[in-house]
């Protein structure tokens, strides 16, 4: 990270998980659930689409580019990954709403090119 530290990643079971090893063991500094979902792509072939569901950062670790990794880490496991549109209030409904620092976060993701905003997909 920023500071240094070495950042190690793992994923199990649609969570990629960031952690550190010192002296004092092995510890998780942050993680990322997905959503996957199975699409047809353009030419017939099943395309997995993850999106980033919950994010859980340890306070320490914040701003030092680890969901950055995490999320391009994703990319290598996935075929694509994509962010969900913000589209309510949030509360204990099914739509979609960011803290303003996760909206930041997607966007920064979008318009690097890290994630993609639109897919040509169907699912399947």
């Amino acid at each position: 990270d920023k500071k240094g530290r070495v950042i190690y990643l793992e994923g199990s079971y649609n969570t990629i998980y960031a952690y550190c090893i010192d002296e004092n063991g092995k510890y998780n500094v942050e993680s990322i659930q997905f959503s996957v979902s199975e699409y047809s792509g353009t030419c017939g072939d099943d395309v997995l689409i993850a999106y980033p569901e919950q994010m859980h950062i340890n306070a320490s670790y914040q701003r030092r580019e680890i969901s950055t990794e995490i999320i391009k880490y994703a990319k290598e496991i996935y075929d694509k990954v994509k962010f969900a549109q913000d589209s309510g209030c949030g509360g204990n409904t099914d739509e979609i709403h960011y803290s303003g620092e996760g909206l930041e976060f997607k966007n920064f993701c979008e318009m690097t090119g890290i994630t993609e905003d639109f897919f040509d997909y169907e699912e399947g």
